[in-house]
């Protein structure tokens, strides 16, 4: 059955080709079969030349291609935000903001950098001038000082926000610092005026919490914000004439709290020796109690000994009567009365005659 097929399409395949060699003219038919004749002889001839022309153009695409794929990369420091730029326009692409990496933007492009890090906006010296106003302190001092003109030393610290980037480029382009250090100025100067000198004295936290909140508040409109502590308020440079005032003012202090403090230690040192004599009087009954306590107690101590003494002699007198075997109450009695009178005097004592007469022996 395969075979019969492929008789088939042979025969049929034959019939094609005698079908076009009679509808093509002989004379096409012929051309092309020399051309074709003649171009595979031509390669067969030149096969070096051959050869050389596809390693040509294999280096030349290399040489092309290399270039245009290392020029399409661009890389991104870990600092900094970039938005891609084409060389040949001058059209920056603002629709995304690259972060730290290496990336693919295509030949002819380059980018452009903003930092990442804190960026400084410093007033120093005479940078930054403002007036005082009398504030809410209704002084004397305040009210002849208001609207004085001093410098102001602070240092401002702002980051930019990566989604916030593409508005301020399209506003500023990369002049965007000088315009927050404009708007950052007009806002220190707008909002200084609230505060008297009394309270650029004693009121500084005060201040830079209201400058935060002032400031903040203008930078907002700028896409920009200040992060909390990102605001320090440095030296305040007063005119001599208010630094004299304020250097009598601030001897005046010293002088007065001087007198408090020499008073409070007086009054101190009263209280301390009265509580000395308290405790002395504390003292002294608390000596006199425990010394009555102590006498009750060798009292009690004595008393105690006399009557273990006193048992003591009773039986130790029933067991020497137990022991001569007396029994007779008289006798008992004159054994007992003898023996008393041996037991307190001092000297050594015999009985003798019938009498029973006591005579003392010394030593």
């Amino acid at each position: 059955m395969s075979e019969q097929k492929r008789k088939k399409k042979v025969r049929s395949t034959n019939d094609i080709e005698m079908n076009a060699k009679e509808i093509a003219p002989p004379v096409m038919v012929e051309e092309q079969e020399n051309s074709c004749t003649n171009c595979v002889e031509w390669v067969e001839d030149n096969k070096i030349k051959v050869g050389v022309m596809i390693g040509v153009l294999f280096v030349v695409l290399i040489v092309v291609i290399v270039p245009l794929v290392v020029t399409s990369l661009g890389d991104v420091e870990w600092d900094t935000f970039a938005f891609r730029k084409s060389t040949i326009t001058n059209v920056v692409d603002r629709s995304k903001v690259y972060t730290y990496g290496r990336h693919m933007w295509g030949p002819s492009t380059t980018s452009v950098v903003f930092p990442r890090y804190y960026q400084a906006i410093t007033f120093q010296g005479y940078d930054l001038q403002v007036f005082a106003g009398k504030g809410n302190n209704t002084m004397d001092n305040s009210t002849t000082t208001a609207g004085l003109e001093f410098a102001i030393e602070c240092s401002i610290y702002y980051r930019l926000n990566q989604d916030n980037l593409a508005k301020i480029f399209d506003n500023w382009g990369l002049t965007y610092h000088d315009r927050f250090v404009d708007a950052v100025r007009a806002s220190i100067k707008n909002t200084a005026p609230e505060f008297s000198v009394d309270d650029y004295v004693e009121r500084r936290q005060d201040i830079v919490d209201r400058l935060f909140e002032e400031v903040n508040r203008d930078l907002d409109g700028l896409h920009i914000q200040i992060e909390p502590g990102k605001l320090v308020l440095k030296r305040v440079i007063f005119p001599d004439s208010v630094l004299n005032k304020y250097a009598e003012t601030v001897l005046k202090k010293v002088e007065i709290e001087n007198e408090i403090l020499n008073r409070d230690v007086e009054l101190f040192e009263k209280e301390t020796e009265e509580i000395l004599e308290g405790i002395r009087g504390n003292m002294t009954l608390i000596m006199t109690d425990a010394n009555a306590t102590a006498a009750a107690v060798v009292l009690e101590a004595n008393a105690a000994v006399v009557r273990i003494r006193q048992e003591a002699l009773g039986r130790g007198i029933n067991h020497m009567m137990s022991r001569l075997n007396i029994t007779d109450e008289t006798t008992r009695n004159k054994v007992f009365q003898l023996y008393t009178i041996e037991d307190n005097v001092s000297k050594e004592k015999i009985l003798l005659g019938d009498g029973n007469n006591l005579i003392s022996v010394g030593k």
